[in-house]
């Protein structure tokens, strides 16, 4: 291959870490699973697991808002454990609903890490006795690699606690730089025919 296609080839990739991109919000609601104590579900590039127990999503009814969530149950010792969600790729939000129907009081969490544990940032709300439903927990920091949630600190166990849409973004190009990706490509294609065209046509004598 010719300094030429190499330079070719350099351009293809500079244009294509170049492509300006907008983040996109995935929220996964749940609400198609019928996984019970298994050890880990993945939905659309996040894979969840409850350290210590299994995940279940129908196994303990619908949550208090009569939608599908996740529950983290061990079933050898009948302990709660809250969550972990680890991303595909790096996000710069994640949020969940947590909540129950009110039988004790909650200590609902959200803490987001990055890829190497530090702590990026937490979320959390003290729920009382006698308060049911789903309440909303947010973190926005650069960098997400995972989250953990649920109720019971740091420990990841505690009391049962329903989990729904889980929110998070991911980087994809904005809408109005397709038509630059393309032209871009369509370019350097034509370059390379132009190059291969020029070669077949040299004769000998």
């Amino acid at each position: 291959m010719g300094t030429k296609h190499f330079q070719i080839l350099a351009a293809a990739a500079a244009l294509a870490v170049a492509v300006p991109t907008a983040a996109v919000t995935t929220t996964i609601d749940f609400n198609a699973q019928t996984a019970n104590d298994v050890a880990s579900l993945t939905i659309s590039g996040v894979t969840f697991t409850a350290p210590g127990g299994s995940v279940f999503t129908t196994g303990f009814g619908p949550t208090p808002n009569g939608t599908t969530g996740l529950v983290g149950y061990n079933s050898g010792t009948g302990i709660f454990y809250a969550f972990r969600a680890d991303l595909l790729a790096p996000s710069s939000f994640v949020s969940i609903d947590l909540g129950d129907n009110g039988a004790d009081g909650d200590d609902l969490f959200l803490n987001a890490y990055d890829s190497s544990n530090n702590l990026l940032g937490s979320d959390i709300l003290s729920v009382g006795a006698g308060v049911s439903g789903l309440f909303t927990l947010t973190v926005n920091a650069t960098g997400i690699a995972y989250a953990t949630f649920g109720t019971g600190g740091a420990s990841l166990q505690g009391s049962s606690t329903y989990a729904d849409n889980f929110s998070f973004d991911g980087a994809v190009p904005e809408p109005a730089t397709w038509a630059m990706m393309i032209g871009g490509f369509g370019m350097i294609g034509a370059a390379l025919r132009r190059r291969s065209s020029v070669k077949t046509s040299v004769r000998f004598a």
